[in-house]
C-alpha cells in the first residue's frame, strides 16, 4: 500500500455509479487513472484492450 491519499474517493465512485444507472447505462468497466481520472465504459462496448484470452478457459 502506497502512504498517499486517495485520489478518487469510494464515496465519488458510488455518486458517478448511481448516476450513470440513472442515465439508463449499464456500467460495464470502471478504469481509475492514477491522477483521478474516472473512466465509465457501458456494457457491450468494446474494450481498448480487447477480450481477455483467459475467458476461453471459462467458457
Amino acid at each position: 500500500m502506497s502512504g498517499r491519499a486517495a485520489t478518487v474517493k469510494q464515496a465519488d465512485l458510488t455518486r458517478y455509479i448511481a448516476g450513470t444507472i440513472k442515465a439508463g447505462v449499464v456500467v460495464g468497466k470502471i478504469k481509475v487513472s492514477p491522477d483521478g481520472t474516472v473512466t465509465i465504459i457501458p456494457a457491450g462496448m468494446p474494450g481498448e484492450d480487447g477480450p481477455n484470452p483467459c475467458d476461453r478457459l471459462l467458457d
